[in-house]
């Protein structure tokens, strides 16, 4: 299978007070220096991750989790590769 185009995973969050930004690839924490992280005027907490997709272990779960002191919530996507198999 040829390799497939880059794959950006992005992630907003409105939260008071802001909230920390983490992200994960099969529950493993990414490097966020690999993250673009935005905080806009209006509160919103934006991050993008771009996945180069070039070879079968780009694929996988991808989570972007957001915690601050009232709790946490999450956004995930599963990521396979054009012409692989879906994991279910």
């Amino acid at each position: 299978v040829a390799p497939s185009l880059p794959f950006e995973f992005n992630c907003t969050f409105f939260a008071d007070p802001l909230p920390d930004l983490q992200l994960f690839k099969d529950g493993r924490a990414l490097s966020p220096l690999n993250a673009e992280r935005q905080i806009f005027p209006s509160g919103d907490v934006f991050l993008r991750y771009t996945v180069p997709m070039t070879t079968i272990d780009d694929t996988g779960l991808y989570e972007c989790l957001a915690t601050n002191s009232f709790g946490s919530t999450s956004l995930s996507t599963h990521v396979n590769r054009r012409g692989q198999t879906p994991f279910i």
